[in-house]
């Protein structure tokens, strides 16, 4: 009997993991994979066939009001609206806490303390300060500082995230 953690036979599961990940609705274009590309929603099983059969919709004798293609565009169209929403909602929430900082040069600021312990040298960081204070040396970027020690020294480039005035 095979061990259930014995996990040698992962690729028989590939169609159906892809089948999961192509009709799985995704709110960010409102729809599914295989929608957005065919215009319909997929038959996974095939005992589906004979019940859409009874229901009448595979029909293909019907007159269609629009061509694939147009239907096929419209549905583009309405997932392309869709994408700029979820994006707009995704820089709205990553937005929301973000603060504008401008440090200026000769400014002492305090600087995330990123020391690691070292058993050796007998350095336990928990018992580090948080953070170092320093002095900035130039902006380089929007959020990017050089920043120097209290002696003039140079010790690195730093986000103005891991910087508190």
């Amino acid at each position: 009997m095979k061990d259930k953690q014995d996990h040698m036979d992962w690729e028989k599961h590939i169609p159906e993991i892809l089948s999961v990940l192509r009709s799985d609705y995704h709110t960010s274009i409102q729809s599914s994979p295989y929608f957005a590309l065919f215009g319909q929603n997929m038959i996974q099983h095939a005992s589906a066939y004979s019940i859409l059969g009874k229901l009448g919709s595979l029909r293909q004798d019907e007159v269609p009001i629009t061509s694939r293609a147009d239907k096929l565009a419209n549905i583009r169209i309405h997932i392309r609206k869709n994408l700029e929403l979820a994006q707009d909602r995704a820089a709205n929430t990553y937005n929301k806490r973000t603060r504008v900082v401008n440090y200026r040069e000769g400014q002492e600021v305090f600087r995330k303390n990123f020391a690691l312990s070292n058993f050796k040298q007998g350095i336990n960081a928990k018992f580090l300060p948080k953070y170092i204070k320093c002095r900035v040396l130039r902006k380089v970027g929007n959020a990017l500082y050089d920043l120097e020690d209290l002696n003039g020294k140079p010790i690195g480039r730093f986000h103005a995230s891991d910087i508190r005035p």
